[in-house]
């Protein structure tokens, strides 16, 4: 091993976020992967659509379910535009 280089650990967690307007405290017990209950929500709506979908598709009319496939993507935008700073 060179004289001067360290070992880089990879898994150590970061303590805090610097953003451009300042900083967010990461406390030990917050989950990083944890997602608030509105988008848990609207992701649920979308995977309901989906199975609704795919149920339309192979039992009603496939029209149909193309329908309400195209609603997927339409609910995870709306979801990720409430989720946006006002």
């Amino acid at each position: 091993m060179a004289q001067g280089r360290q070992a880089i650990s990879t898994s150590a967690r970061p303590t805090s976020i610097h953003v451009v307007g300042g900083s967010q405290d990461l406390g030990q017990e917050e989950s990083v992967g944890k997602i608030d209950r509105p988008s848990q929500l609207f992701v649920l709506a979308a995977f309901i659509s989906m199975l609704f979908s795919i149920y339309l598709w192979f039992f009603v009319d496939k029209d149909a379910g193309v329908f309400v496939g195209l609603w997927v993507p339409s609910i995870l935008a709306f979801g990720a535009l409430m989720r946006l700073p006002r």
